[in-house]
């Protein structure tokens, strides 16, 4: 399920679920924070991994808040449900 974009603030807690390759044994979860919303972009203070790029970013409740990427520092940032949408037309 997606998360309600309007849900969507600094300071709420999200968790970012990637698998690093197909056994099932190596995953990334990581636990942060939302720093910054604005513009389809979604700042988290989670300390980026390129092998967790492009994993789903999620809050509290399992919904959908992102899709998760790096910035130029090494941040994780996702690109925000509403964006995804739009891209997908769902």
């Amino acid at each position: 399920k997606f998360a309600d974009e309007a849900d969507i603030k600094a300071g709420q807690k999200v968790f970012l679920v990637a698998a690093v390759s197909f056994d099932q044994n190596e995953w990334i979860v990581k636990e942060g924070t939302i720093s910054q919303v604005g513009s389809g972009i979604i700042l988290t203070d989670i300390i980026g991994n390129p092998a967790a790029s492009s994993g789903p970013l999620f809050n509290a409740a399992g919904e959908l808040v992102g899709i998760t990427d790096l910035d130029q520092s090494g941040r994780t940032v996702a690109t925000s449900v509403s964006k995804i949408r739009w891209l997908t037309s769902l």
